[in-house]
């Protein structure tokens, strides 16, 4: 996220990554750019990933269990197990823009938006299918191994996009001859 933060209407998070990552002792080293060391309790945060929107009855409250409000005086890392990926993203983005936010929880509230605006692109994380994610759908394509629906998008289409993130991020944020001649015009 922070790669590809300068461009367009994400200036201001872009500026709250610089400061957190020059604030915070020896940067965020990629290792610790997951939310899963922050909490023991996957369980608590488990639901945060989602916005299981039904495909049959698509209901975006329902799926964020009605936008719970964060306790009075608690940051956004303790909120309600029953959360949504979208309000995650808006309630850590907040925290990352307040200047009265302590640096402890904009660390972990930057390291839940790194992981969570990828969350938000897996399309398997924005809807329900009743197929758990894409974990009990089986596919296959030319020249990999067949597998899960889940571990294809996660994985086996990004690996395509090459090794470089940095590379990665310049070619999805602007026009890239090497994407375009993959996807057409």
């Amino acid at each position: 996220m922070c790669g590809t933060a300068g461009t367009g209407s994400t200036r201001d998070i872009a500026a709250s990554c610089g400061k957190v990552l020059e604030q915070s002792a020896g940067g965020l080293p990629a290792e610790l750019a997951t939310p899963r060391g922050i909490d023991n309790s996957r369980q608590r945060t488990r639901q945060w990933h989602f916005v299981d929107i039904e495909l049959a009855t698509p209901n975006f409250d329902a799926a964020c269990f009605n936008h719970p409000p964060i306790p009075s005086g608690k940051p956004a890392s303790n909120g309600p197990a029953d959360d949504c990926v979208a309000d995650k993203v808006q309630e850590f983005a907040g925290e990352l823009a307040n200047p009265a936010t302590d640096l402890e929880e904009q660390v972990v509230a930057l390291k839940f938006l790194l992981h969570f605006v990828g969350d938000l692109h897996q399309p398997l994380h924005d809807s329900d299918d009743h197929d758990r994610g894409g974990n009990d759908k089986r596919v296959s394509a030319a020249g990999l191994r067949a597998g899960n629906l889940h571990h294809y998008w996660d994985t086996e289409f990004v690996d395509q996009l090459g090794p470089d993130a940095k590379t990665i991020a310049s070619d999805l944020i602007g026009p890239s001859p090497k994407l375009k001649s993959r996807v057409g015009k």
